[in-house]
């Protein structure tokens, strides 16, 4: 049976194959807070959120994401290995350019 802690894993090994880096997000007081801040040559910093397959946020962390949309962050949610792969493969080949259109 499939965890989100297996999904979160290779979002760090995906992370850390483009030459990026990612730290593990506890903010107190904070419930929601995206699970990840993930820093990417070329584009900088963004969060993330790894969910288990097919399983949507709360509302909690849906609010939360929209706030830091708000402030101007940028939030990727991945919910399974294909979105994980699909971003980092756009990522590989549009890097210089990602970055530019979440601000």
């Amino acid at each position: 049976m499939r965890r989100e802690i297996d999904n979160e894993d290779y979002a760090i090994r995906r992370t850390k194959r483009a030459g990026g880096h990612t730290y593990k997000l506890t903010v107190p007081g904070r419930r929601h807070a995206p699970d990840r801040i993930i820093i990417l040559p070329g584009i900088g910093q963004f969060f993330a959120e790894v969910k288990l397959d097919g399983k949507k946020l709360e509302p909690g962390q849906q609010r939360e994401h929209d706030r830091i949309r708000e402030w101007g962050g940028h939030v990727e949610v991945w919910t399974s290995k294909h979105d994980i792969d699909e971003f980092f493969i756009n990522y590989e080949n549009h890097a210089p350019n990602m970055g530019r259109y979440w601000h």
